[in-house]
């Protein structure tokens, strides 16, 4: 999948976009790639939208602060040169599904002109078939032979239902009406991603482009409505303009909208779009966090102590302790005993201080134990979860909490002897460790009856559990009646 460069080029002196500094805030997970001195640092985000078939559309977003390059002057040229590399793939199996490499060039006159508010934004688009993959993005300065590297889980979910459905959301720095084609160009615009999803007194206007899909057409009233909101972390309402009436010219629809946020305080918020199909009444939403830095306010880092304590401030003690259950498989005893006998101010205190005592390197502007945490646990309520049954109180989701996605799966499903069961392996855990489920009812609820790992449940003779019962023999036989 090797791009064009003509346009990405021409781009690359276009859009100097002005962002935040470099020490400022970044995205959910690490902010910056490349975290050891030396490395080269950069922002990376994505979306997903709906492609042909059952394909997914994942555009991949980077920003990369100028000054991470190195300029140096060559004798035939009196401007100084940034060379640099780029390459982002999406990974199964350990093995690359999907590749695209480019260059980046930049030049200046005077290496003086270069500032730290700003940035080179970039864009990789890949159309993938649903399923988990390793997103990989790495940036690599030719001049100073330094690099960066970004690796991340990202799960394509499929654009398949019937219902109305809202893409993800894309933040941009920039919206204008295209002049040619860019890397860039959508919909005869041009869509400038900003990867930091900062935003700031230098660019305090924040776009958004997403896509509305599954709406009735023609119907009744071929008309739809969208409204953005800005919330804060308590999901309470910061700004929320009327809501904007358009026509439909189909099925689908393309949305761009755009909030002015120079009056919000530094700190992170939700940003969350609502689409209603006026000829049906359905309604779909979409969520997404962004962040506010203004020079001389303290912002506080996303799993901070400061925004932990601001987050469970106007939490109830029911959902504390909701929270706090969902900790279990991390939990100390010593921990959990201090909590039960704890009042609500307590509980707020002990997990403020929890997630505190669990951040591997202070010095980052993000609490990188409970950012993954929180992954983990999105994903454990979506892939484990029930109606009656949340996913951390599974034995799928509590290992998941526990360990982390495994290293290799191997999934069985129900035959006629065999009753559904996987084994999970984590290769880099005490040596290597299995993890063996089984459904033992056939209703998809998997119990773990064996594992290699320590303190876990150990039985040599798990294999029992997934035979079947002969043909022919059934309860009723089996009862005498």
């Amino acid at each position: 999948m090797i791009r064009k460069t003509l346009y990405r080029n021409f781009i690359l002196f276009i859009f100097i976009i002005l962002t935040l500094p470099l020490a400022g805030m970044g995205q959910d997970t690490d902010p910056l790639a490349g975290k050891q001195r030396n490395q080269v640092q950069f922002y990376v985000d994505h979306a997903q939208f709906r492609a042909s078939g059952d394909s997914v559309l994942l555009e991949v977003y980077l920003m990369i602060p100028r000054q991470q390059f190195s300029y140096v002057k060559p004798d035939t040229l009196d401007q100084f040169i940034a060379r640099g590399f780029i390459q982002a793939g999406l990974a199964q199996s350990d093995s690359m599904r999907l590749l695209d490499r480019w260059p980046v060039n930049d030049a200046v006159k005077d290496t003086s002109l270069v500032k730290n508010t700003q940035n080179i934004p970039d864009i990789a688009v890949f159309k993938a078939d649903p399923g988990e993959y390793e997103l990989i993005v790495q940036v690599i300065d030719l001049n100073s032979k330094t690099r960066g590297l970004y690796r991340e889980r990202v799960t394509l979910h499929p654009f398949t239902q019937k219902k109305l459905t809202i893409s993800d959301i894309e933040f941009a720095s920039l919206v204008q009406p295209a002049d040619g084609k860019t890397v860039f160009t959508k919909y005869n615009r041009d869509v400038v991603p900003n990867a930091s999803l900062t935003f700031s007194v230098a660019n305090p206007i924040l776009y958004s482009y997403a896509e509305i899909y599954n709406m009735e057409y023609p119907s009744d009233n071929d008309s739809f409505a969208v409204q953005y909101k800005i919330l804060d972390l308590n999901n309470s309402e910061v700004k929320a303009p009327q809501k904007v009436v358009r026509e439909k010219v189909g099925s689908s629809s393309v949305d761009i909208g755009g909030l002015n946020v120079v009056g919000l305080s530094s700190g992170v918020y939700l940003y969350r779009i609502r689409a209603e199909d006026l000829g049906t009444g359905e309604v779909a939403t979409r969520s997404k966090k962004f962040y506010v830095y203004k020079p001389g306010e303290r912002i506080a880092k996303p799993g901070s102590k400061a925004q932990l304590a601001q987050d469970y401030a106007s939490k109830s003690e029911a959902e504390l302790d909701t929270i706090f259950n969902a900790l279990e498989p991390i939990l100390q005893g010593k921990e959990k005993r201090a909590y039960r006998n704890a009042n609500v101010e307590g509980k707020r205190s002990l997990l403020t201080e929890f997630w505190d005592r669990r951040d591997p390197d202070p010095t980052t502007e993000v609490n990188e134990m409970q950012v993954s945490y929180s992954r983990r646990m999105q994903h454990v309520k979506e892939q484990y979860g029930s109606l009656q049954t949340a996913g951390y109180d599974t034995d799928r989701g509590r290992i998941y909490l526990e360990y982390g996605k495994p290293d290799e799966v191997e999934r069985n499903p129900v035959s006629i002897d065999v009753k559904p069961h996987e084994i999970w392996h984590y290769h880099s855990i005490q040596g290597g460790v299995r993890f063996v489920f089984v459904d033992k009812t056939g209703f998809g609820s998997y119990e773990l009856v064996h594992s290699t790992a320590r303190n876990e449940i150990h039985d040599p003779n798990w294999r029992r559990f997934i035979r079947t019962a002969p043909s022919g023999s059934g309860f009723r036989q089996e009862q005498n009646f």
